[in-house]
């Protein structure tokens, strides 16, 4: 065989290798009136028709895609906040996760934004504005913003679809929230954001959404007129398939090893 060949067929071996110690998961849910196994689900702020995520546990990147129909009041969800992480219900857990708050931009400029925030563990929206479920209002932990943080978002956008149903998207670099060190707690706590095959989800839509920022690309207010949500435990998420295609490579390099020996 020829040296590049060699070269290129032992490559390919560190490549899958390094491959097979990564995983992405992919998590998807369409939400029954209700709710279902593991999770609970209002449409007050605007029904969700689908959520669609994927994380990859070496490289960090994180998607999320939510699409959602009409709220009860005939209007379209506005943004959302989101807390994810790799199986128990988020929802009161202090000084260890992320909080994502976005925004449409529908009701200021049309822009699209996603702030990103240590959760302080309260029942409601508060992180933006206060860090800590400690008593009174402390600073908030600011991680990131698309506004102002380099290389924090891959990609960002609001799709009004024909059918008269809207979805939210997000891709960013989670590395960011994952590597931050947190205001409140002690480093060893924190997680950030994320999952593996379980997936732990507080996810909130809100509907009639008034958002402020400062000149530091964070918010200032986020308001709104009903919420709705979708808060579950342990629901699973599946690996991505990517097998098959390297090991389609590896049989293609082994044929040509075998014609030019």
């Amino acid at each position: 065989m020829k040296k590049q060949q060699l070269i290129a067929v032992t490559g390919l071996v560190a490549v899958l290798a390094a491959s097979a110690s990564a995983t992405t998961w992919h998590f998807d849910l369409k939400p029954q009136n209700g709710g279902g196994p593991g999770y609970g689900y209002s449409a007050t702020g605007g029904s969700v028709k689908q959520i669609s995520s994927s994380f990859n546990d070496v490289t960090d990147r994180l998607a999320f895609e939510a699409t959602f129909g009409n709220s009860a009041a005939g209007t379209l969800p506005d943004g959302y906040w989101l807390v994810l992480n790799d199986g128990p219900n988020p929802k009161g857990t202090s000084d260890e996760l992320a909080i994502f708050y976005f925004d449409t931009g529908v009701t200021n400029n049309g822009q699209a934004k996603l702030t990103a925030y240590g959760y302080n563990g309260q029942n409601g929206n508060s992180s933006y504005f206060d860090g800590s479920n400690a008593s009174g209002t402390q600073a908030p932990d600011k991680i990131a913003s698309s506004l102002t943080t380099s290389n924090f978002v891959n990609s960002l956008s609001v799709v009004n679809n024909a059918n008269g149903t809207r979805t939210m998207k997000f891709d960013i670099n989670a590395a960011i929230i994952n590597n931050h060190d947190p205001k409140y707690g002690p480093a060893s706590n924190w997680f950030g954001t994320g999952f593996d095959n379980k997936v732990g989800i507080w996810f909130h839509p809100v509907d009639g959404l008034d958002a402020q920022y400062g000149t530091d690309g964070f918010l200032k207010k986020f308001e709104f007129s009903k919420q709705g949500w979708v808060d579950g435990h342990n629901l699973n998420a599946v690996p991505e398939p990517f097998t098959m295609g390297a090991l389609g490579l590896m049989a293609l390099a082994a044929r040509r090893k075998k014609k030019n020996a």
